[in-house]
């Protein structure tokens, strides 16, 4: 009798054991990963190129505010502004803007104002590369509705041309020329393009 109870008494300190590890294991596979705090968990993306910065899914500082997008729709916003907008991709465009020989992005940002939706406003936005990380170059004017940025081309010279809806005038656009003048982005003039 005393083998058998020994023997059950061994028995069941071994199934305890194993559901104690077992339950152990449950536990550690539940608990959140450690986070790496290496150097190089931190290490930003380094670019060669304007073009290979997704700012679709992007973090935009403007105004005092940071704006975050992904998939081309803001998700947050830092601090939280007045009013409601909610900011969108637009458009992107690319060209060498400043003479450097290396493409800048130009980038068009329209926002919807809720609840209702029914305001609309954009504005432009000219990224470049400095040590391998996109920065804000400069802005340009948007507009609402009736005077909004409906596209944007650099030519090889390096003029930027917006085009926008003629608020005085719907049966004609307006094209804008920008020129970058090493410190600033100049508006060259304005010009009608009439609708047929």
């Amino acid at each position: 009798m005393y083998r058998t109870s020994s023997r059950m008494l061994f028995t069941t300190i071994g199934s305890c054991l194993f559901l104690i590890l077992a339950e152990l294991i449950c536990v550690a596979q539940r608990r959140p990963p450690r986070a790496n705090t290496s150097p190089t968990a931190t290490r930003q993306t380094t670019y060669s190129s304007i073009r290979q910065v997704d700012f679709k899914n992007f973090v935009y500082r403007i105004g005092g505010e940071q704006i975050t997008v992904r998939k081309g729709i803001e998700i947050a916003r830092s601090p939280q502004g007045e009013g409601g907008c909610h900011n969108e991709v637009e458009r992107i465009a690319y060209g060498d803007l400043n003479g450097d020989e290396k493409e800048e992005a130009v980038i068009v940002l329209a926002c919807t104002f809720a609840p209702e939706g029914n305001g609309y406003s954009n504005a432009g936005y000219i990224y470049t590369l400095r040590q391998g990380q996109p920065v804000l170059l400069a802005e340009f004017e948007g507009g609402g509705k009736g005077d909004s940025i409906l596209g944007t081309l650099v030519t090889p010279d390096g003029t930027l041309i917006v085009v926008k809806d003629d608020s005085n005038d719907p049966s004609k656009f307006q094209a804008i020329t920008y020129r970058w003048n090493g410190g600033k982005l100049i508006e060259g003039g304005r010009s009608a393009i009439r609708v047929p």
